[in-house]
């Protein structure tokens, strides 16, 4: 059987690694370095563009083995013309026509999922679309979030229920609790030289995009983001900050917002800044293993797929009567909803042990592990 694992955001890093490093059989990690443009002929098109710099491609090649950087999509095609299974969580699947015999297309918390319905006729039972949990095809619970369409069909939940079949639930991010219990807690932080008996803080710092972003300007965001590192310091944490500084966030999405060009007036709160993606196990899970206490500037999916994951409570300074916050929630991502409703995410500095809740909303939002992806994904192949 040939695997291939294929590579495009920064930010799937820690993900595809775990996969490449667990794949119960031989397999190729491929990085996507290259752009190119929809096959299908969307109505509202999509590309695929370049979003590891050389930094990025060299830490991955560091700690996976069997690395290979594509440069055009002819490449890309030729490497997977004769694979069992492609696994990805990027727009692949949608850009490029079917290819291998079998594809995985990991959604996680919906990433892409009006797409991926798209598709589902075209791969003629050759895709599995993954889901952290089976909630997420509960209308009740997950809505129309990331649904809708502009091609000639309804996309709605009988359409789901027609193709129930082409899911996978399972997290394999589960997998790093157990890779980070073996190595402890002591250790993590005396490999990221966080000291041993402070109490820790890891903060996002980091303005979300406009659909999700409590705040109405960046001199909202700026406000805020200062209160919350001083707030921290004076509650006698020891800081570790986490930008996201990827190509994209560098160039396009953040290139403007205080986390940027603000940076220098908050280093004196920050005893660490870890904003890289590098490394095996990830160094976020590490971090937020590592931490007490999650603090995000602004929303961010972090929260919820690093930070409950490892078990830790999140503060995030929102004023629950600000009309624009109100709003602005009703947008987000279900299960970051979910934490604001259920009092693991909090606008103060959690006093109380938050862990009963949080392994109730880890139950419910994140289903099957590793295990189960890799016996479904490898499934009649």
């Amino acid at each position: 059987m040939k695997v291939a694992i294929v590579l495009n955001r920064v930010q799937d890093i820690p993900l595809m690694s775990l996969l490449q490093k667990t794949c119960p059989v031989p397999s190729k990690l491929i990085i996507t370095s290259f752009t190119a443009w929809d096959e299908f002929g969307w109505r509202k098109p999509k590309n695929l563009q370049v979003w590891l710099d050389k930094e990025d491609i060299e830490s991955v090649k560091k700690n996976c083995n069997n690395v290979v950087v594509c440069r055009s999509a002819g490449e890309y095609k030729s490497l997977l013309s004769d694979v069992d299974v492609c696994i990805g969580c990027g727009r692949e699947f949608f850009i490029f026509r079917p290819i291998a015999k079998t594809n995985i297309a990991i959604s996680g918390t919906r990433d892409y999922f009006s797409r991926l319905l798209d598709i589902i006729p075209y791969y003629s039972g050759g895709l599995k679309i993954v889901l952290n949990s089976e909630i997420w095809v509960n209308e009740a619970t997950a809505g129309t979030f990331q649904m809708g369409t502009k091609q000639n069909y309804v996309q709605d939940y009988d359409y789901v229920k027609q193709h129930l079949d082409t899911f996978i639930f399972a997290n394999p991010l589960k997998e790093y609790i157990s890779i980070l219990n073996e190595m402890g807690k002591n250790k993590i932080r005396e490999e990221l030289k966080i000291p041993q008996n402070e109490k820790v803080a890891l903060v996002s710092f980091r303005r979300a995009d406009p659909w999700h972003t409590i705040y109405e300007n960046d001199k909202q965001f700026y406000e805020a983001s200062m209160k919350t590192f001083r707030d921290l310091k004076e509650e006698g944490y020891y800081v570790v900050c986490r930008r996201r500084m990827g190509v994209d966030d560098r160039t396009n999405r953040r290139s403007t917002s205080s986390e940027v060009i603000n940076y220098k007036d908050f280093e004196e709160y920050i005893d660490l800044e870890l904003s890289g993606w590098g490394s095996y196990p990830s160094e976020i899970f590490k971090a937020c293993y590592a931490s007490d206490l999650f603090a995000m500037t602004d929303t961010t999916l972090m929260c919820h797929k690093e930070a409950a994951i490892c078990g830790i409570p999140t503060y995030m300074p929102f004023d629950l009567n600000r009309d624009f916050f109100q709003s602005q929630v009703k947008g987000w991502i279900p299960a970051i909803r979910d934490m604001l409703n259920c009092g693991i995410i909090v606008n103060k500095i959690p006093e109380n042990d938050l862990k009963s809740k949080i392994k109730e909303h880890n139950n419910k939002w994140h289903e099957g592990d590793l295990q189960v992806f890799w016996k479904e994904a490898l499934k009649n192949n």
